[in-house]
């Protein structure tokens, strides 16, 4: 049976789909792009080092903008990350039977709850399997270095394909887990007003952060 696994790239969701190879799935990688950053490039060099199978979903950046727009509203990143990842499930839903992703168990967003994984099964006929959600971080880490050679780096090497979020009052930080993109928000700008591609390509002209 062949699954396609979510995948920025990064520890998570390369463990996931190499657990899954063991276990007898057919693997396919799928990495998710706005058409904002080009961030899908890292993407691909990990799967080629996978030597796993590799493509991209470019997928309507009203999806993106919508995230955004909650995050602001809010203040704080968790609802617009959680909007993402559940419409980016519900889009990839009607095109593949078996869908997987690095959640984990200890993660709080994005997560969807056992109601929603039903739901979402019994809607579109699908299965959605998350590899990592009975491991702790721990266990996660152990199971990392016994299938990968990490390699350290300065953060401002690296890029990963991820959900943005957004952290540090008085900025508006748009991130993965290896890139921030920040703007100093004033009372005059009005930010909705921005399209995605314009506004994201503005953050990094003005400050590149990465954790």
């Amino acid at each position: 049976m062949k699954a396609h696994v979510l995948f920025s790239g990064g520890k998570d969701s390369s463990l996931s789909a190499i657990i899954l190879k063991n276990i007898g799935y057919d693997i396919e990688l799928i990495t998710v792009n706005f058409g904002v950053l080009d961030s899908y490039k890292h993407a691909c060099e990990t799967a080629k080092i996978l030597n796993l199978p590799h493509s991209v979903e470019f997928l309507d950046r009203e999806l993106l903008e919508k995230s955004v727009d909650i995050i602001l509203k809010d203040g704080f990143p968790s609802n617009g990350i959680q909007y993402l990842h559940k419409n980016v499930l519900e889009v990839l839903s009607d095109k593949y039977d078996v869908i997987a992703d690095g959640t984990r168990r200890d993660d709080r967003v994005p997560k969807l709850s056992y109601s929603e994984v039903q739901s979402l099964e019994m809607r579109k006929k699908i299965q959605y399997i998350t590899p990592l959600m009975g491991f702790g971080h721990k266990t996660i880490r152990n199971l990392v270095n016994r299938y990968f050679i990490i390699s350290e780096k300065e953060s401002e090497d690296l890029l990963k394909s991820d959900y943005p979020r957004v952290e540090q009052v008085g900025l508006t930080i748009f991130k993965t887990r290896f890139l921030i993109f920040a703007i100093q928000v004033t009372p005059f700008q009005k930010i909705k007003q921005y399209s995605a591609i314009f506004f994201c390509s503005l953050l990094k002209v003005l400050l590149l952060i990465f954790s």
